[in-house]
């Protein structure tokens, strides 16, 4: 039994400072539906946490809010920003005792803290347009490090959901 506490000490060690450098200065961007999927910042959203969620940004097809710049924000990775994001925190942190940071931290795919984030959300993926180079990071990221939820709901031509 000692040799095994041996190992799982350093191991969640290194998993806890891991997450650590993940949590970079809260910023917020513009959704792309405006007032309707805004969120009042929650009084403890600049304290630290076990989990961070995090948003993938990216570039996609159309112009939006932000002018077409999806670095600002108002672009299809925007979708049910920041309300969304928010809600699910509030979930998490009510049905288990990780705990998780109130607010989401969107996420460059171009910058190398991209590996830090166990979980990253993605927002209407079908809009996306991606370079191979970081195509190859999203994807790595998400089948390495940890879990990708992808949303979209489309429906079909004829009206029919299945």
């Amino acid at each position: 039994m000692l040799p095994r506490l041996g190992i799982l000490v350093p191991a969640c060690w290194l998993a806890f400072a891991g997450v650590l450098p993940a949590q970079h200065p809260f910023r917020e961007y513009i959704p792309m539906e405006g007032g309707e999927s805004a969120a009042v910042l929650p009084p403890d959203y600049q304290n630290k946490a076990e989990l961070v969620l995090g948003r993938l940004m990216y570039p996609s097809a159309g112009f939006g809010r932000g002018g077409g710049d999806w670095l600002n924000g108002g672009t299809n990775w925007t979708v049910d920003y920041p309300r969304g994001d928010r809600t699910f925190a509030v979930a998490i942190r009510r049905l288990t005792r990780i705990d998780v940071r109130s607010v989401e931290q969107p996420v460059n795919p171009d910058d190398d803290d991209i590996f830090y984030f166990p979980y990253l959300h993605v927002g209407m993926p079908t809009n996306w347009i991606l370079r191979m180079r970081r195509r190859r990071r999203s994807v790595s990221t998400c089948c390495a490090a940890g879990s990708c939820c992808a949303t979209v709901f489309s429906v079909p031509r004829n009206g029919m959901v299945s």
